[in-house]
């Protein structure tokens, strides 16, 4: 596998990987290595649809549920104009992990309805109040969406909050 990996050959790499996954359990040292190799490439930028797919059929239920594996493919996705899956994928990994920090990538997804993310905000709101990543992002939201009222509403929300 790391001599696939080290010349580039994907196709080899994850016939290899689909092969040692059948090993149960999967051994420590392989995860963490299919892991850095996974990250490596999503967050490269060389990956188009297809190979992103590839990747993603053979991934293990493991790093299925990393977190960082979850954001590397959001930016993988995003980068491939992909908006409504990145959108998706987002949103179901602030819902099963809540980490307000990830809101800034939220918000900025292309190609998504922003009344459909200034729905979800507020759902998000009323889940985990109003923390200031949170204020923030919904007013910038409000802001684009032409909805100065609101988006001064907010402000001072966020204001009073700090």
């Amino acid at each position: 596998m790391r001599i696939a990996a080290a010349r580039k050959d994907w196709d080899e790499y994850q016939r290899l990987a689909h092969l040692l996954w059948r090993e149960k359990p999967a051994r420590p040292a392989l995860i963490e290595y299919e892991r850095r190799v996974q990250l490596e490439r999503m967050l490269s930028g060389d990956l188009n649809a297809d190979s992103l797919q590839a990747m993603l059929d053979n991934q293990s239920p493991e790093l299925r549920a990393d977190d960082a594996m979850v954001e590397a493919h959001f930016h993988a996705l995003v980068r491939l104009d992909r908006g409504e899956d990145a959108e998706k994928l987002l949103r179901d990994l602030l819902h099963r992990n809540w980490r307000p920090e990830l809101l800034a990538d939220y918000i900025r997804i292309p190609g998504i309805e922003r009344e459909t993310q200034i729905t979800q905000l507020q759902k998000w709101r009323h889940r985990h109040g109003d923390s200031a990543p949170l204020l923030k992002a919904l007013e910038q939201l409000t802001e684009d969406a032409g909805d100065w009222q609101q988006a001064q509403e907010i402000r001072r929300l966020l204001e009073s909050t700090l």
